[in-house]
């Protein structure tokens, strides 16, 4: 006889927070199922220029209001697509809690597939920025359903966390732009607006040879100032590492500059993996038959030189 399910017990396997579960792995195929139970539904944190603006002990509730009225105006454009005065909604429902001269801008840029995107700023009376300005992205929220996997309010931020997290170091110097935060339940993610005074690009990081990611939508979404921002489509490749401790391994190896320094890098870990008392020494094993079986075009700077072949 099937017993029943006690429902409470049942939501207590939901993830508390997102944070931690979006690190881990990307392209969930039931965001659905467990997003909108989540008791934190934002992941990331607000600019650092915003929060210098936020002096007292009230910083904490005035963090919280300044995301609330952003969850409040996404909702908004939403519904009124046509009818809502983007600077003069926001400009009243902050300045509570803004100091006094500041004025907070937005402006309508672009409209996407899954999301429309606009530019905040902010600046003071005699209309100096006080920061560089953000792209706040407003995501339809239906696109969670239709295009949920890859694309939305849900996969899109996944990625982000993912991304900035397995990457091991800031993305500001990269192709990439910085994601700031996140709101799954409003539908809503603040990230670096791209403009002339952006931070330049000095270096490409190489998704698919460290992280075995693909960007599926590259060619609808060409880079802006050599800056990738919109990263919807991101996926892993089918037969690279889904183990994230043999992913970090692995990682010791690919970041290096030459074969030889990454063979120096493979003997030290074989080295480790003969003691016994190794902790994980499967995982270890893992990333290094991964690297050996690897070609050795695919490590070649000149991606021209690979020859458009493919391992996957």
């Amino acid at each position: 006889m099937l017993q029943k399910i006690n429902i409470e017990n049942y939501r207590q396997c939901y993830p508390k927070r997102l944070k931690k579960f979006f690190q881990k792995n990307i392209n969930y195929r039931t965001y659905n199922q467990f997003v909108p139970y989540a008791e934190c539904s934002t992941v990331g944190s607000i600019p650092t220029e915003i929060v210098r603006l936020f002096e007292g002990n009230q910083k904490t509730q005035k963090i919280k209001v300044f995301l609330s009225v952003l969850g409040k105006t996404s909702d908004k454009i939403r519904k009124n697509i046509n009818q809502i005065q983007y600077k003069d909604t926001l400009q009243e429902e902050l300045k509570e809690i803004m100091p006094a001269n500041t004025t907070i801008n937005m402006e309508y840029v672009a409209r996407g597939a899954f999301k429309r995107v606009y530019r905040l700023s902010l600046t003071d009376n005699s209309a100096n920025k006080l920061m560089h300005d953000k792209a706040l992205l407003i995501y339809d929220m239906d696109s969670n359903i239709h295009k949920g996997k890859n694309h939305g309010a849900y996969a899109e931020p996944n990625s982000w966390i993912y991304l900035q997290r397995n990457m091991g170091h800031k993305t500001d110097n990269t192709q990439f732009i910085k994601h700031y935060i996140s709101d799954l339940k409003n539908g809503y993610s603040l990230t670096e607006f791209i403009d002339e005074d952006i931070t330049k690009t000095s270096k490409q990081f190489d998704y698919k040879k460290i992280l075995g990611l693909i960007l599926t939508d590259g060619r609808n979404n060409p880079q802006i100032n050599k800056k990738i921002y919109d990263i919807g489509g991101l996926q892993r490749c089918d037969d690279f590492l889904t183990d994230n401790i043999s992913l970090k391994y692995f990682k010791k190896i690919a970041n290096r500059n030459s074969e030889k320094e990454r063979e120096k890098v493979v003997e030290q870990l074989s080295r480790k993996i003969e003691n016994q008392k190794t902790p994980l020494r499967d995982k270890i094993e893992m990333a290094i038959k991964f690297y050996k079986r690897l070609p050795k075009w695919y490590w070649l700077e000149n991606k021209s030189k690979r020859h458009n072949r493919e391992i996957w």
